[in-house]
């Protein structure tokens, strides 16, 4: 059985980061108690006299225990603000590439929100047409609001094929 992470590990409720805003700080610190979990194991396995087996384990335990509260923290942190899980202001900027590469566009955040959006449009359709009333949906924004998430997500699409075209014509302008 993995053993409980620190207590300084631990954020405010049921051991998870009170906010997205706070999962910053967490990370950070998530970072450095990793970097010294890492080194103590990677010590005790390289120690002579060999470290006895259930030492070994016991780190081991330890070390994913730690990567265990990482992601029930962060999945904690996008319960409450899943965007900001998708452009987290902590990661790096090769850990930002990896996103990008792997298809993450800031365009998508937009798209989650028209796509729930209109599920939960097509979910009350029938108390629309009966005139019953919808529950608070995209509906229920001004037309400058429609309007500005319109501009804002032309303006982001624009950028990203801006962003897209630069990277390949530097992979093709680059000897091998």
């Amino acid at each position: 059985m993995a053993a409980a992470p620190p207590s300084s590990q631990r954020g405010s409720t049921n051991g998870h980061a009170a906010s997205a805003a706070t999962f910053s700080q967490f990370f950070e610190n998530w970072v450095a108690q990793q970097t010294r979990d890492l080194a103590t194991l990677r010590a005790a396995a390289s120690a002579v006299p060999a470290t006895p087996d259930a030492e070994l384990s016991r780190l081991v335990d330890r070390a994913l225990s730690h990567y265990e509260h990482y992601y029930d923290t962060k999945s904690a942190a996008a319960g409450e603000d899943v965007l900001r899980m998708f452009s987290p202001s902590w990661t790096s900027t090769t850990e930002n590439l990896f996103l990008w590469c792997g298809g993450w566009r800031p365009a998508a955040a937009l798209q989650l929100l028209y796509t729930k959006s209109g599920m939960r449009l097509e979910s009350q359709l029938s108390a629309f047409l009966d005139g019953t009333g919808m529950q608070a949906d995209l509906g229920e924004l001004s037309v400058q609001q429609i309007q500005a998430a319109d501009q804002l997500q032309r303006s982001t699409i624009k950028r990203e094929r801006e962003i897209e075209e630069a990277a390949a014509k530097a992979q093709v302008d680059t000897p091998i």
